[in-house]
C-alpha cells in the first residue's frame, strides 16, 4: 500500500469515526430527553385521569344509590320482607 492510499484510508476512517460519535451522542441526548418527555406525559395523563374520575364520582354515587334501592325492591319481590315495607313505604295500617 502506498502512502497516499493509507492517508485516504485514514481520512475515511476518521470521517466515519467522527460521524459515528456524533450520531451516538445525538441518540444518547435525544433518548434521554425523550424518556423525560414520556415520563412527564405519563404523569400529566395520570393527573388528568384522576381528575376525570373524581369529577364523575358524585354522579356515580348517585347512580349506584339508585341501583341499591332497586336491588332492595327486587329482593322484596322474592321474599316480601316486612322490614323493607317499613323502611321504604312506612306504616300504612
Amino acid at each position: 500500500m502506498n502512502s497516499s492510499f493509507k492517508a485516504a484510508l485514514a481520512a475515511v476512517a476518521e470521517f466515519v469515526a467522527f460521524w459515528l460519535s456524533v450520531v451516538a451522542l445525538a441518540v444518547w441526548i435525544v433518548r434521554r430527553s425523550f424518556r423525560k418527555w414520556q415520563e412527564d406525559q405519563a404523569i400529566e395523563g395520570r393527573t388528568g385521569a384522576s381528575a376525570a374520575v373524581r369529577s364523575e364520582l358524585p354522579q356515580l354515587g348517585h347512580e349506584l344509590g339508585d341501583w341499591a334501592e332497586w336491588s332492595g325492591a327486587q329482593a322484596f319481590t322474592g321474599d316480601r320482607d316486612p322490614a323493607f315495607v317499613r323502611a321504604n313505604l312506612g306504616d300504612w295500617r
